[in-house]
């Protein structure tokens, strides 16, 4: 049983489906379907249940699953703690963080950093949500940078670690019909179709101001958990969208993406560090998260 097989594993189990594991490994389909077979040979039955619906653990995927992951971690742990002992501890971090977030400060706190630790080298990997939880499981970066999902979906076995609070607002186009209007009601605002970030969101928080004003609700056009494609469609498109405003800043700077003024609509995010607590950090990790801390 080759860590290479289990990791693959762990990538399936995570996205849900052979195609989308293959595109985070990088790999081909081909190759991550037979490095699975090899896997199921050694352990003596189908771990993984191919469906229209994507692929999910079979019961015996399901018992192997949490040793995966803890091999995976002892395996990393098992590294690092035999390169501290021959005084060769890794100058080089692995961080993660979201495409959202690449147009925020995070150049800015990750610059400030190299500058007072030239011996240092970072590798930022920028993934979606579930892919940077697994990449955190599989010990393949050291933490991670992100919008934190709700504290009811935080996986118990990770430290989720608030830094800041984001607020949110309503963006469109620049020239949208709203942004002309000096006060915009409830009414204007069900007047356009709307992009939903249900991750973040759901339709429940976008609904509550209606529901509560006894207005009508306004019509979800789409649902999208990638701000870069919201951002996309909302300049092809007079559509509406909530986004937290470190993930618009660069449209708006370029005079692509306009708050609406409005006051109905409040909310708010967490930025934050995502990490492992089992994982035995660097110094170099260590000093980096302790930075994000400082400036954030």
């Amino acid at each position: 049983m080759e860590l290479r097989q289990l990791r693959h594993f762990l990538a399936i189990c995570d996205n849900g489906s052979f195609r989308k594991a293959a595109e985070s490994l990088n790999i081909s389909q081909p190759a991550l379907s037979a490095s699975l077979r090899g896997l199921e040979a050694i352990a003596g039955g189908s771990l993984l249940d191919r469906g229209p619906r994507g692929a999910r653990p079979t019961p015996l995927g399901l018992a192997l699953q949490p040793y995966a992951l803890a091999i995976m971690r002892d395996a990393d742990r098992a590294r690092r703690h035999v390169r501290s002992l021959s005084g060769s501890e890794e100058s080089q971090v692995f961080v993660g963080t979201l495409s959202a977030l690449t147009a925020s400060n995070l150049s800015e706190i990750i610059g400030s950093f190299l500058g007072v630790s030239p011996d240092v080298r970072i590798d930022v990997q920028v993934q979606s949500d579930e892919n940077l939880l697994r990449l955190i499981r599989e010990a393949r970066i050291d933490f991670a940078y992100a919008i934190l999902p709700p504290k009811d979906h935080r996986p118990k076995e990770l430290v989720f670690e608030e830094l800041r609070r984001s607020k949110s607002q309503v963006y469109a186009r620049k020239g949208h019909p709203l942004t002309k209007l000096k006060k915009v009601s409830l009414c204007d605002l069900s007047d356009f179709r709307w992009i939903l970030n249900s991750r973040l969101y759901g339709e429940r928080g976008l609904f509550a101001p209606f529901d509560n004003a006894d207005s009508e609700r306004p019509a979800v056009g789409m649902r999208c958990d990638s701000f870069p494609m919201i951002k996309e469609m909302l300049i092809e498109q007079p559509l509406l969208a909530l986004m937290p405003d470190e993930t618009a800043t660069d449209f708006v700077a370029k005079d692509r993406l306009q708050s609406i003024d409005q006051s109905h609509l409040k909310f708010s995010v967490d930025l934050g560090l995502i990490y492992d607590p089992e994982r035995i950090q660097t110094s170099a990790a260590t000093k980096l998260m302790q930075h994000f801390r400082r400036l954030l």
